[in-house]
């Protein structure tokens, strides 16, 4: 949201900076641990540059995404595969430089059984993206956001209910704080 207003230009209502901000929040409360003698600094480190890699990384995507649409209004299909065919030059380039393609060609050899697997979930991870970029050609990428947000929340909560995976109360607060936006 922060980076639509930087690089697109984007304006919003009070009311959405504190719906975002009412999710932010009851997310860190929802994933926050307290720190135990245990813990590796380095990875934590390690980790939350990550973490800030990829917002940083969905922000600008976000700023883009939003100027493509306001400037060409695209099909969602367009969308998809314009973004795609870019992803995918991206990740050739990066699997033939770090040599995981050499690596992958390998274990397909010992293991031929994956690549079926690997195509049906292509397939069928196209059909979720068909809905993703639907939902961003049509309202933008802030709804989108939010809804795979909820998604992601709903899916730890199914895993707390079915599979029996305990919260602590902080995370329960998040989780109230999550359900009342």
């Amino acid at each position: 949201m922060i980076l639509g207003v930087i690089l697109a230009g984007k304006r919003y209502t009070i009311q959405k900076y504190i719906f975002v901000l009412m999710i932010v929040v009851g997310v860190i409360m929802f994933v926050y641990k307290p720190k135990s003698a245990d813990d590796d600094k380095t990875n934590s480190y390690i980790g939350l540059a990550l973490v800030g890699m990829s917002l940083l990384a969905d922000g600008v995507l976000g700023a883009i995404e939003d100027r493509m649409r306001a400037a060409t209004q695209p099909s969602a299909l367009n969308f998809m595969l314009s973004i795609n065919f870019f992803s995918a030059i991206i990740l050739c380039v990066a699997s033939i430089a770090s040599l995981e393609i050499v690596e992958f060609y390998e274990f397909a050899q010992k293991h031929p059984e994956v690549l079926p697997r690997i195509a049906l979930a292509a397939f069928v991870g196209s059909f979720g993206q068909i809905f993703i970029f639907m939902m961003i050609s049509e309202f933008g990428p802030l709804p989108c956001s939010i809804v795979t947000t909820t998604r992601k929340f709903f899916t730890v909560l199914i895993s707390v209910f079915f599979l029996g995976n305990p919260l602590r109360t902080i995370q329960w607060a998040g989780t109230c704080k999550l359900t009342l936006t």
